[in-house]
This record gives structure tokens, C-alpha cells and sequence, in this order.
């Protein structure tokens, strides 16, 4: 019992400051002293926001620990498992709008995630996870036969020089970002020089669509906003359909909704729809003086 109340005690002091080695169970005890360094250090923060008196707070708390012990034994850097004590460090939970616990939030490159963790709450569920965060959403292909890309999917393709170029960091930087919204690939190199007639270039290809209906990015490769802008255009619709799945992420946006309730055979109402939205935004974007 002695052992116990010294290690909870070491657990609670450690946490106090925010250190590379600093660790409980593998899970780092964010504060407002150490939130920001933690997300500057790493590539990937996987934050579990809590309340201690939240019953589901306390049943996830031993998962999360766990799973951070699996996880940091494959990537003993780079990735960090966070915890926020939300009744404590209300000024970060309400910057990030934790309004239920327990909330878990990523930040890829000190950036928040637009979406936070949905899945299962179980340790191989989590290490899983962060595993498939670690990996590169790049689908490098090596001919132009080689390229295949999946009709289902919204997909960006990336004709350039070499990987050494400020293009290459601006695209691979903009596939980390909207890895969950389009597939990203991506040749260099003698694999698509057929495609680098004029110079480099990155296309856009719709969902459901074929190479006829690609879309031209026209912008500097070497202009990481403007790509980024590009980019979330085309992979993030402007007409989203609302399933089980994903209500909540969409409500917690904060934003009204315009809703078409149609049957699943009307595709006509749905264009329509569409187009109509597309229009209406077109016009507040003239009114405002925005660039479209």
C-alpha cells in the first residue's frame, strides 16, 4: 500500500512539468505551462480530455495508459499520449471546445485534427490507431500504368520533379493534412514526365469520375496556403451527406444547417440541391469581395 501511495505520488509530480521523459503509464499530464511545447515536440498528440469525476472518464483512463505504453515501445519519439484535467485546465477545454468527457483529440504537426477520435476505446483500438497516423497517405507510383486510383474516392494525383523540392514538402504537408477526405498520390521522376510537359502539376479527380473530369490546380506549388486552400475545396464538399456516423462531428461544427430530405432514388433533387448551394455560395463570396 506504501508502494502504491509513492508512485501515484511520483506519478502526480511528474506531471507538474513537461519533459521528453516525463511520463505516467506513458501518458503525459498536459497543462496551460506545457500544452504548446508537447504539440511543438511531436508529430502526433493524442489528448484525452477528462473530468475525474466522469464515470467513463475513469473506465477510459487505464485503456489510454495502456495503449500509450504499446505505442511509445514503437515510437519512442515523435508521439505523445496527453491527458487534460478539464475541471482544472478549463482555459484549454474551452479553446478546443470540449463540451463531454471523455473527449479525445489529435494534433498532427501541432495542428488540431478537424476530426476527433470516433472509434473503438480499447488499447489495440487506439494503438491501431496512431499507427495508421504514423504512416504516409502518399500512394507513390513508380509508372504512369501503375497509377491506379480507386474510383470511390476523391483523390488529388502529384506529377513532380524529385522529393527534394519545395513542392514535394508543400504536397506531402497537404496530404497530412486531408488524408482523411482524398487519396493522395504521387510520382517523381521519369514516372511522370509524360505529365511535366509544361512543368510540374497536381490534378484533381473526382469521386465516381474518370481522367476526363480531372481539374487542374493552376496556383504555385511553391504557395503552401494557396495549395491548402486548393485542396480543401476540392476534397471537402460543400453538400455532405448526413449518416449515423458522422451527426455529431458535423453538429459540433457549430454551424446551421440547410437539410434535403429526399429518397434514396432522387439524384436529380440532389444535383440540384447542389448546384443551388454552389450558387448561393458563389453569390456571398461576390458580395464579401472574396477571391473564389
Amino acid at each position: 500500500m506504501a508502494h502504491s501511495s509513492q508512485m501515484w505520488l511520483i506519478c502526480l509530480l511528474m506531471g507538474i512539468l513537461y519533459l521528453p521523459s516525463t511520463f505516467c503509464g506513458h501518458v503525459v499530464q498536459l497543462n496551460s505551462q506545457n500544452f504548446d511545447q508537447a504539440l511543438a515536440d511531436n508529430k502526433i498528440v493524442f489528448v484525452n480530455f477528462y473530468a475525474d469525476w466522469c464515470r467513463f472518464s475513469q473506465m477510459l483512463a487505464p485503456v489510454f495508459d495502456q495503449a500509450s505504453d504499446i505505442v511509445h515501445e514503437e515510437y519512442p519519439s515523435g508521439v505523445v499520449f496527453g491527458r487534460v484535467d478539464c475541471e482544472s485546465e478549463q482555459e484549454i477545454a474551452q479553446k478546443y471546445h470540449i463540451t463531454k468527457y471523455p473527449t479525445l483529440k489529435v494534433w498532427r504537426n501541432s495542428q488540431v485534427t478537424r476530426r476527433e477520435y470516433r472509434g473503438q476505446r480499447s488499447v489495440d483500438a487506439f494503438s491501431n490507431y496512431v499507427r495508421e497516423q504514423m504512416k504516409s497517405k502518399i500512394i507513390e507510383f513508380h509508372s504512369l500504368s501503375d497509377l491506379n486510383v480507386e474510383s470511390s474516392r476523391r483523390s488529388i494525383v502529384g506529377y513532380l520533379e524529385n522529393k527534394d523540392s519545395e513542392s514535394f514538402k508543400n504536397y506531402e504537408k497537404v496530404a497530412e493534412d486531408f488524408r482523411e477526405d482524398c487519396n493522395f498520390h504521387l510520382g517523381v521522376g521519369d514516372a511522370s514526365i509524360k505529365e511535366r510537359q509544361t512543368g510540374e502539376n497536381i490534378v484533381f479527380r473526382p469521386q465516381n469520375r474518370g481522367p476526363e473530369a480531372e481539374i487542374v490546380y493552376m496556383g504555385d506549388l511553391a504557395n503552401l496556403e494557396l495549395l491548402k486552400i486548393w485542396v480543401s475545396d476540392k476534397c471537402i464538399p460543400l453538400v455532405r451527406e448526413i449518416t449515423f456516423e458522422n451527426a455529431e462531428e458535423l453538429t459540433e461544427e457549430g454551424i446551421p444547417f440547410l437539410l434535403l430530405f429526399h429518397h434514396p432514388d432522387d439524384a436529380a433533387s440532389v444535383e440540384v440541391f447542389k448546384t443551388e448551394v454552389a450558387k448561393q455560395l458563389i453569390q456571398e463570396k461576390g458580395k464579401s469581395g472574396a477571391s473564389i
